[in-house]
């Protein structure tokens, strides 16, 4: 990871994070097709060696990727961040970064807990938003999600990432806004919210 985008002006960046099945997808497409930001903003597409989802396109979604290729992407320092999750590779490429910048355009980046540290430490100014979800809505999700595995399989891992997401809540308390997305539309309005105080903010800066 490790190498700061060359420029970074008067843009904001924004990351979304939350556990597994939190909405983080559903959220970010949603915010950045529809008024006014998906004139101001655009999303930083990710580099991932997980198989795409229903519905995914390559290139739009995420860039997937063999781990090989992700291993030789990271020798040749091809991420702002990157990240292990469930066994998976994640990664900001810098060529996203600086794609968006170019436009002169807000950055929208869907990270995990570990993605949204580093890119902090990376970029303190980038603003900080958390999904918050109640367990049992969680567990209805990844249930629906993981239509393709035997019962035994979808037990360890909803498992699996319902401890994980008890972890990644923790991390919480370092994100400066905390989001709860029960209903989609009311956290579609409370985050264009936080994008426009955080847009007046930096806009009045010297």
């Amino acid at each position: 990871m490790k190498k700061k985008p060359s420029e970074l002006r008067r843009n904001l960046i924004i990351v979304i994070s939350g556990p597994s099945g939190s909405g983080k997808s559903t959220i970010i497409s949603k915010l950045i097709s529809s008024p006014p930001i998906n004139a101001t903003a655009k999303f930083s597409v990710s580099t991932t060696t997980r198989p795409p989802r229903p519905g995914e396109t390559d290139g739009k979604d995420y860039h997937f990727v063999t781990h090989k290729e992700f291993e030789k992407m990271k020798k040749q320092n091809y991420f702002v961040e990157w990240a292990e999750v469930h066994g998976e590779l994640y990664g900001t490429p810098i060529t996203e970064i600086e794609r968006i910048i170019k436009k002169g355009k807000d950055i929208i980046l869907e990270l995990d807990v570990q993605g949204g540290h580093s890119i902090k430490k990376l970029l303190p100014e980038a603003v900080m938003i958390f999904l918050s979800v109640p367990q049992e809505v969680l567990r209805n999700r990844l249930m629906s999600r993981a239509t393709a595995l035997t019962p035994e399989q979808l037990k360890k891992e909803i498992q699996h990432r319902l401890k994980t997401a008890k972890i990644e809540n923790k991390a919480a308390k370092y994100y400066e806004h905390i989001v709860s997305n029960i209903d989609l539309e009311k956290t579609i309005r409370d985050i264009h919210c936080i994008i426009k105080t955080e847009r007046r903010r930096l806009s009045q800066k010297p």
